[in-house]
C-alpha cells in the first residue's frame, strides 16, 4: 500500500518523534537552562560537550534575527550514526549530521566521524540546527522557502565578526588552508 502524497509530508515528523521516544527510554538527560539534552547510551560525552555551546549559539542567532529565542529547546543526541540515519526519510543524505523539528523546538544530532570532523564541528552542526528553530520562530511558524531556511542555517554555522565576515580562526580548515 502506498502513502497518499498529502500524508507523506508527515512521515519525517513521525520518524523524529519515534527517535525521540527511543532516546527517552534508553538513555539519560541533562537539563541546562532552556535546554534539555537527551542522549542514548554511549552518547553522554558528546551530549556533555555540546551543553556549554548551545545557549551562546542560540542567543547569537536570535540576536541576529531580532527574535526572542525559544523558551525550551530539546536536543536529542544519538550515539550510533547508523541509528540516526535509520530515522531519516528518503529525502535526507548520508552526510546529514543533524535535523531540526522546529514545530517541536527540537534538534537531533549524531556523532561526527573522523572525516567529517575535519570539515565540520559539533558546534557548527548544533548552530545550523538551532538556526532552523530560530528561523521558524522569526517567521511565526510560517514555512520558509528551502533556499532561505538552509542558506541562513549555513550562514549561522560560522561565528561572524563585527563586519559580518567570519573571523580567520573560525573559517573551516578547507577555506583557511587555501
Amino acid at each position: 500500500m502506498t502513502c497518499p502524497p498529502h500524508k507523506k509530508q508527515f512521515l519525517p515528523l513521525v520518524a523524529l518523534v519515534a527517535a525521540g521516544l527511543l532516546l527517552v527510554s534508553a538513555g539519560g538527560s541533562i537539563n541546562a537552562g532552556r535546554f534539555t539534552v537527551e542522549y542514548q547510551p554511549g552518547a553522554e560525552k558528546l551530549a556533555r560537550s555540546i551543553v556549554p555551546l548551545l545557549e551562546p549559539e542560540l542567543l547569537r542567532i536570535a540576536a541576529a534575527l531580532r527574535i526572542e529565542p525559544p523558551q525550551r529547546v530539546r536536543v536529542m543526541v544519538m550515539a550510533d550514526p547508523r541509528a540516526f540515519m535509520g530515522r531519516q526519510t528518503d529525502r535526507f543524505e548520508p552526510w546529514v549530521a543533524g535535523m531540526a523539528s522546529p514545530e517541536q523546538d527540537t534538534i537531533y544530532l549524531r556523532p561526527l566521524t573522523g572525516h567529517e570532523v575535519r570539515h565540520n564541528s559539533v558546534r557548527a552542526v548544533a548552530a545550523h540546527e538551532l538556526a532552523h528553530l530560530a528561523i521558524h520562530h522569526r517567521l511565526k511558524g510560517h514555512p520558509a522557502p528551502a533556499w532561505l531556511d538552509e542558506g541562513l542555517a549555513e550562514y549561522f554555522e560560522v561565528p561572524r565578526g563585527a563586519a559580518g565576515m567570519p573571523t580567520r580562526s573560525n573559517w573551516p580548515s578547507t577555506l583557511r588552508d587555501r
